[in-house]
């Protein structure tokens, strides 16, 4: 079956950027070669070709035959651009795509396109274990550990014939490898509790959840 593509080619001013969550893939183009020639980015994202010169009569063409079509001189064959000129495309399908400078055959890249991996989330405890929510009782955190900067949501659950959610937790920043966020127990009653979460990064992708059980005494 042939899945149907769209896809973004522009001319523009340094800086246009990709989907959030990743940063905008750069290219230089200049000295009769792209730099790097060869570059990896996820579904959604974008590149910035840069004119950086001192040479700037080259194009980026894909080749024929595939799924992703850009060229930043579709009507020009001799295309001579000004220096930091900016040529962007947003990918949209899996796959490698290769493509060449239309004057300079011999200049030639390519463009991996991968489906974005989400985030892991390795551990959650909470600390201490064994919980008072009164005055002065000390404030409990959410220890958790993830590959890199996530949000922390999720929900506490309290068990009885089941577990059943009591609160919905708000999402907290982290930055990548362990961390600590507050967890507000504040008015749940003694009982045991988990708080079940989930990493989520900037493009909505979730982790597997981590269930971290607690207790809150009695007074």
């Amino acid at each position: 079956m042939v899945v149907a593509v769209l896809a973004a080619g522009l001319l523009l001013p340094a800086g246009a950027s990709a989907h959030p969550g990743h940063a905008v893939a750069e290219v230089d183009v200049g000295e009769n070669r792209y730099e790097p020639a060869d570059i990896e980015i996820f579904v959604g994202d974008g590149i910035n070709w840069v004119f950086r010169g001192p040479d700037t009569n080259h194009s980026i063409t894909a080749d024929p035959g595939q799924i992703e079509t850009f060229d930043s001189d579709p009507d020009n064959p001799f295309p001579v651009h000004a220096i930091d000129d900016v040529y962007y495309h947003d990918f949209y399908g899996l796959g490698t795509y290769t493509y060449h400078c239309k004057v300079h055959p011999e200049m030639r890249g390519s463009v991996t396109v991968r489906s974005p991996q989400p985030p892991v989330l390795s551990s959650a405890k909470v600390k201490p274990a064994t919980l008072c929510a009164g005055k002065g009782c000390p404030k409990p955190q959410l220890r958790v550990k993830v590959n890199h900067a996530v949000n922390i949501v999720g929900e506490i659950e309290r068990h009885g014939k089941r577990w059943r959610e009591v609160r919905e937790l708000p999402p907290r920043a982290v930055d990548g490898g362990k961390s600590s966020v507050p967890l507000d127990v504040k008015g749940l009653r003694p009982g045991e509790y988990r708080a079940v979460v989930r990493a989520r990064d900037d493009i909505g992708l979730f982790s597997t959840p981590e269930r971290a059980e607690f207790e809150i005494a009695k007074q």
